[in-house]
C-alpha cells in the first residue's frame, strides 16, 4: 500500500546573482569556443532562447573558472541551504490543505 504524500506549502527564492542574457551569451562562446567552431548553429541557441535575464547563485566571473566538481557541489548545497532559510518571497508561500485522495 501507497502511503499518501501531504505537501504542506511552496516557496520561491531568487538567487543573488542576476545574469544578463547577452553576458551569458558572450560567456558561453568563450567556453565552449571549440564546440561552436565546429558547430556554428549552436551558438544560435543562447540567442533564440527568448530569456533576457537568469539568476545564479554565483557571478558569472566565478562560473568562467575552473571548479572541480566538489566545489561545485558545495556551492549549490550551501546557496540551497540559504536560499531555504532566507525565503526571499515569503508572502508566495500558500498553505495547502492537508486532503487525501485516493489513487
Amino acid at each position: 500500500m501507497v502511503q499518501p504524500v501531504n505537501l504542506l506549502a511552496v516557496a520561491t527564492a531568487v538567487p543573488p546573482h542576476k545574469l544578463e542574457q547577452t553576458a551569458v551569451t558572450a560567456a558561453a562562446r568563450h567556453a565552449y569556443v571549440r564546440t561552436l567552431a565546429r558547430y556554428p548553429k549552436l551558438a544560435d541557441v543562447f540567442v533564440n532562447v527568448g530569456i533576457n535575464r537568469r539568476y545564479s547563485v554565483r557571478p558569472l566571473e566565478w562560473l568562467s573558472e575552473p571548479h572541480n566538481l566538489a566545489e561545485r557541489t558545495d556551492v549549490i548545497s550551501r546557496a540551497r541551504a540559504n536560499c531555504s532559510r532566507r525565503r526571499r518571497a515569503p508572502r508566495l508561500i500558500r498553505r495547502v490543505s492537508p486532503r487525501v485522495t485516493s489513487m
